[in-house]
């Protein structure tokens, strides 16, 4: 991307999370043609330098953990049929935990595909016709599984052929805990030079202000983790939801 292209992108990614939440910045005079960080706001309130470091995620389109995860569901829906000798006529939707690690290994997939069929069983009410419904459950909300984050059951009236697929299925995918370490990770080695320039110094993630290609849905576990940072604070821009998380992190017993 030309320069100019970038730090207008950059000045436009900022501003945003300025308008959304203006009672995490400081007022004051802002450069958004400086580097190393790419935004600096000296503070009219005491005249420190705060410096923000801004970054977009991008998701590729497709993995080897889409066809693994789409693989799962394929067989859950299956081994539905089969447990309850009839097609269900739901929509099921899950989203697999730390799936961007890498691929649910083959040998697993039954096990996993077997976990999913006695969730949606849990939250299948039985009512089936006109009436539409819809059920979740989640980790945060008292889900215990170390494969999914969350599942979707819905029922659409007039019936619907079974349709079992991983969240991601589509252009919005799950954004997890250790995607954005990995974020903060690729980052943390810049924090010591801004210093040099810096009284204080921010990490802004942005999510969801690209192509709908790379379009990212937030878990919870993601939002409510704690991070591991040389960055003051971390904050994640949701462009599509217009909102700002402050993310938790650890604190150095000598800071």
């Amino acid at each position: 991307m030309p320069q100019d292209r970038k730090k207008a992108r950059e000045q436009r990614i900022f501003l945003s999370a300025q308008r959304i939440r203006p009672d995490l910045w400081p007022k004051g005079q802002t450069d958004f043609e400086c580097e190393r960080p790419d935004v600096v706001v000296v503070s009219a309130a005491d005249s420190k330098r705060y410096g923000i470091e801004l970054t977009e995620v991008m998701l590729q389109t497709a993995t080897q953990s889409d066809a693994a995860e789409a693989k799962i569901c394929a067989l859950a829906k299956q081994s539905a049929e089969r447990r309850h000798g009839r097609e269900l006529k739901l929509r099921v939707t899950a989203a697999f935990a730390g799936s961007r690690g890498g691929p649910i290994e083959k040998q697993r997939w039954p096990a996993v595909a077997e976990e999913l069929v006695d969730i949606v069983s849990a939250l299948d009410c039985g009512v089936r016709g006109q009436q539409a419904w819809s059920r979740e459950v989640s980790v945060s909300g008292g889900l215990e599984s170390h494969n999914f984050e969350a599942v979707w059951a819905h029922h659409l009236p007039d019936g619907i052929d079974d349709i079992w697929q991983p969240s991601r299925a589509g252009s919005v995918r799950p954004l997890y805990a250790q995607d954005l370490q990995e974020v903060i990770d690729r980052k943390n080695g810049r924090v010591r030079a801004y210093r040099t320039r810096c009284d204080h110094v921010d990490l802004l993630i942005a999510v969801n202000g690209a192509a709908v290609a790379s379009a990212a849905c937030l878990t919870d576990s993601a939002i409510e983790a704690t991070y591991t940072t040389e960055f003051d604070r971390v904050f994640v821009l949701d462009m599509l939801m217009r909102r700002v998380h402050a993310l938790r992190r650890h604190i150095d017993p000598s800071e």
